[in-house]
């Protein structure tokens, strides 16, 4: 009889011939797709049911500007990553120049959100929300402060692993 301890888990079972940042970042990527999708579907349509019924409403449409401007930064972006750089970094088959040149892009596009990100922390303050707050502010200081924190993860994770295997590529193609 089999039990539960014996059990693999298929989400934490890594096979041979994939390093663990590889399936990280393609992890971090599918995550990044859904939370983008989630903030185009939900969080948009939130935030201006929100702007149009506070009576802080001006400070408000500033935020559903800058957010909306977030959004239409992240698609491009995202679709950039996914066509072209991390096959390139995933599979090895891209030239190192080539990749540390968009890597160089990507990370100065990362530089932006991180500001952006800022912005709508500091015009939430912090996504903080007053006492006495309707459920639909609330619920829109958690969805922001949630793609607040995603989006900050998955950048500091592409930053960081991609940089170190296109600095690994480096130094094999330099001593290969």
């Amino acid at each position: 009889m089999k039990t539960g301890a014996n059990k693999q888990h298929r989400k934490t079972v890594l096979r041979p011939s994939q390093p663990l940042h590889s399936n990280l970042l393609r992890r971090s990527r599918r995550r990044s797709i859904r939370r983008l999708r989630h903030a185009t579907r939900v969080v948009a349509p939130l935030l201006a049911d929100v702007a149009r019924t506070r009576e802080d409403g001006r400070q408000l449409d500033e935020l559903v500007d800058v957010f909306h401007a977030l959004v239409a930064l992240l698609k491009p972006h995202v679709a950039e990553e996914d066509a072209v750089l991390l096959p390139e970094v995933l599979s090895r088959s891209g030239s190192v120049s080539r990749i540390h040149r968009d890597l160089h892009a990507l990370r100065q596009e990362h530089f932006v959100i991180g500001d952006r990100l800022a912005y709508v922390r500091s015009l939430t303050d912090g996504f903080a929300f007053p006492s006495g707050s309707d459920v639909g502010y609330l619920s829109l200081m958690r969805e922001l402060s949630s793609f607040d924190d995603h989006l900050r993860a998955c950048v500091h994770l592409e930053n960081h692993l991609l940089l170190a295997r296109v600095a690994a590529s480096r130094r094999r193609a330099a001593h290969g």
